[in-house]
């Protein structure tokens, strides 16, 4: 069976190449992720238009990880919203600088082509961001189950890194995933071999991990920072293929 986004009925605004994903919570919405720094106001008019949900709305922003394409008009969102951070403690010093704190590699030499063209028109930087106190920090290494549902969301947030140090996800108890760039699904990047695995990884082994957390807590629809939503099934298929290896 095939699954979208739509039928679900999940809101998400796609401001690049990013996803941006809402969630009802309680009085308003909490955003995972914004999308490049400079696509404020793209987003902000989408999510009128779309949905005619007023940025005001948004009361929550949870960065699922701290690079560019993920938290690049953070602060200006917060700015315009007040809306409180919701991140990873890990996630502090590549915030701090605007720009990734720690070494990647491409999945392989196709890709590792491909983002060399594209950074030679890209630097991967944003504007700096400074969580207060009235910001939501992460520091338990493994199941978050009260932070989401304290605001009205039946989920939790898993500590899931692989792609970067600081990694996390959000599942929900109807199986629903949000897993950041752990998995991905976009054409443009699965014609060159991905095969669900994110484009840079850290550790490919904690990026199987992670996938294995997904299906250990009853994942059934990912929702992917790039591409579209697809049924967790591919995951077990790619995660089989990859252990016989």
């Amino acid at each position: 069976m095939v699954f979208n986004i739509k039928e679900k009925g999940y809101k998400f605004i796609r401001v690049g190449f990013t996803n941006c994903y809402l969630l009802e919570c309680n009085n308003g919405y909490l955003l995972i992720d914004v999308g490049y720094t400079g696509a404020y106001q793209k987003f902000v008019k989408k999510l009128k238009k779309k949905y005619d949900i007023n940025i005001s709305e948004i009361k929550y922003l949870l960065l699922t990880h701290h690079h560019d394409d993920h938290s690049g008009f953070a602060n200006e969102l917060r700015r315009n919203t007040g809306a409180k951070l919701i991140i990873n403690e890990q996630s502090l010093e590549g915030l701090k600088i605007g720009k990734p704190d720690e070494e990647s590699k491409p999945i392989n030499r196709r890709i590792k082509f491909i983002v060399g063209i594209f950074s030679l028109f890209h630097k991967f930087i944003f504007p700096p961001i400074i969580p207060t106190e009235n910001d939501i920090i992460l520091t338990d290494s493994g199941l978050m189950t009260e932070v989401l549902r304290e605001i009205g969301i039946n989920g939790t947030i898993l500590y899931t890194p692989g792609h970067s140090q600081d990694g996390i996800s959000v599942i929900l108890q109807d199986g629903s995933v949000y897993p950041g760039d752990n998995t991905m699904n976009a054409w443009y990047f699965n014609i060159f071999g991905i095969k669900k695995r994110p484009i840079y990884v850290q550790d490919i082994n904690l990026i199987f991990k992670s996938w294995e957390k997904y299906i250990k807590l009853g994942g059934i629809i990912i929702y992917p920072s790039h591409g579209k939503a697809f049924n967790i099934s591919k995951l077990k298929t790619n995660l089989a293929q990859y252990q016989n290896k």
